[in-house]
């Protein structure tokens, strides 16, 4: 990287316990920042309403401490993200950018609707000329991409009037001058999505340095997940395991600098 002050984040989501896999991205950001004078941010992503629960918000707090991963930036606590840094309290920032994006429809089908008329699951253009307008519940708001990103036309408005993630994360991470994310494989759609939304809006996520690391998975070959259990780090924490313990079982991902940003 440049010279330039490095700037990064972690980003739980609180629709779950933190589990190994979350804390192999985050130590990892946090030690790469750190070692480079860097400043962190704690975002926590609830910008999906329905999933949020508070235990998951203290859950963040309490492992994160337990494991001593601070940051320079964002809430000190479960008490101060409600008052001061929630993402359902800045939806009316999030949808001021909406009038900046012109190639936007507004969009009625269904998940179900979608995959009936679409054979490779990408949105088939059925809401072009239907001059729709945006209802809670009703219709959501797409981005017309002409297949240039492999996600397709996706959404970036919701049907439950609440911004998607893929403009949130955008957004957030222009407001806070992150230059630096550490991301797992299973969000490199969401990364192109992301860039694709940063060149329509000419915001600058397209300078930061983006890697995507590999996945912890269970015996079996799958991605950890948040449910499964045994592999969250509050069970582990009640089940005696120290901070170091934890940590031995955390994949360290070396040279981070060296690796390559994310390209199309």
């Amino acid at each position: 990287m440049s010279s330039k002050k490095i700037i990064s984040r972690i980003a739980p989501t609180p629709s779950g316990y933190l589990h190994l896999g979350n804390i192999t991205n985050f130590y990892n950001t946090w030690k790469y920042v750190r070692e480079n004078n860097g400043i962190l941010w704690l975002r926590i992503d609830d910008c999906d309403g329905t999933r949020e629960r508070p235990e998951y918000v203290k859950d963040i707090f309490d492992c994160l401490n337990y494991l001593g991963i601070d940051w320079d930036k964002g809430p000190k606590d479960a008490e101060d993200f409600y008052q001061n840094y929630s993402q359902q309290d800045r939806m009316h920032h999030y949808r001021s950018y909406l009038n900046k994006i012109d190639n936007s429809f507004v969009c009625e089908c269904s998940r179900k609707d979608i995959s009936q008329a679409s054979k490779d699951g990408r949105y088939p253009g059925t809401c072009y000329d239907k001059d729709l307008r945006l209802k809670k519940n009703k219709t959501c708001l797409r981005i017309k991409t002409h297949s240039d990103i492999s996600m397709g036309d996706f959404v970036i408005w919701r049907k439950d009037d609440l911004a998607s993630y893929q403009l949130v994360s955008l957004i957030d991470d222009i407001d806070t001058g992150c230059n630096f994310i550490l991301r797992g494989e299973d969000l490199r759609q969401s990364t192109q999505a992301q860039l694709y939304l940063d060149q329509i809006l000419g915001t600058t996520l397209h300078r930061a340095q983006i890697i995507h690391h590999p996945l912890l998975t269970d015996s079996n070959g799958q991605k950890l997940s948040k449910g499964l259990g045994s592999y969250s780090i509050k069970q582990m924490i009640e089940q005696g395991y120290s901070r170091q313990q934890i940590l031995s079982k955390v994949q360290l991902f070396n040279n981070l600098s060296e690796k390559q940003a994310w390209t199309n």
